[in-house]
């Protein structure tokens, strides 16, 4: 890249991690194309994305004991965890709890994203799940590089319910609703943010999230449960 006349870049398009990453930042800034080369220009990137595939998520368990002592087992377990009781409804058999987690990739995941950037210099590849926290490189539309910062968090309420089937054997079961949020935060080669944006996956332990499309040929991120979670809960009542 060569010239030292300002261009005015008015419809940047930033490649956004994942169709999550859907994403055109209409953003207006004024870049020199001697800068441009000088803090990186000429650099280019590429992604890929596959999704992970879905399997049903095991949410129910019978447990052996009384209905008491299924009950309070499981309100002692949940309260010592990082869940928080919302609502006990003892004559209803449910137990209602809330969570949040830094690190959604432990319980959920959302397929696989690969990025390859480039310059005079360096050649990376960047390989994670989108439900995770991350941050690379990448380059906008006059080949100078960017850095995307990507901090993903979870929250969610889990239903729990507790059903007699006889003196001596519960059924317990779980239902998590689950909502993963991705802010990705876009810095140029100077360091200074250039945009910000905010994607929103809602999904359950029965259902994945509904597809996002960005109109390119790559399939669309969803996000589902790995079925920790729910594996977690159960294994409160199942624990002697």
């Amino acid at each position: 890249m060569g010239g030292g006349g300002a261009v005015r870049v008015t419809a940047e398009r930033c490649e956004f991690s994942q169709r999550e990453e859907v994403c055109e930042m209409r953003l207006s800034s004024i870049i020199t194309l001697a800068a441009a080369a000088a803090l990186g220009g000429c650099a280019s990137a590429k992604v890929d994305y596959v999704q992970a595939a879905f399997s049903p998520v095991e949410n129910s368990v019978n447990v052996n004991g009384t209905f008491d002592e299924t009950w309070d087992k499981l309100i002692k377990r949940l309260s010592s965890d990082f869940f928080i009781i919302n609502n006990v409804e003892k004559n209803s058999r449910i137990i209602n709890v809330s969570f949040s987690s830094s690190t959604p990739e432990k319980y959920v995941t959302c397929g696989t994203t690969t990025r390859q950037y480039a310059d005079g210099t360096k050649n990376i590849t960047y390989s994670y799940d989108p439900a995770a926290s991350t941050q690379y490189l990448s380059a906008n539309d006059i080949g100078a590089f960017i850095t995307l910062v990507r901090k993903t968090r979870l929250e969610g309420r889990a239903n729990i319910y507790v059903e007699a089937i006889s003196s001596n054997m519960n059924s317990v079961s779980t239902n998590i609703k689950y909502i993963l949020t991705a802010n990705v935060s876009v810095f140029n080669a100077s360091g200074v943010n250039i945009g910000n944006s905010s994607f929103v996956f809602d999904f359950s332990t029965k259902n994945p999230s509904q597809p996002m499309h960005d109109g390119s040929a790559l399939p669309p991120v969803v996000c589902h449960s790995t079925g920790t979670l729910e594996g977690m809960i159960l294994s409160y009542a199942t624990a002697p």
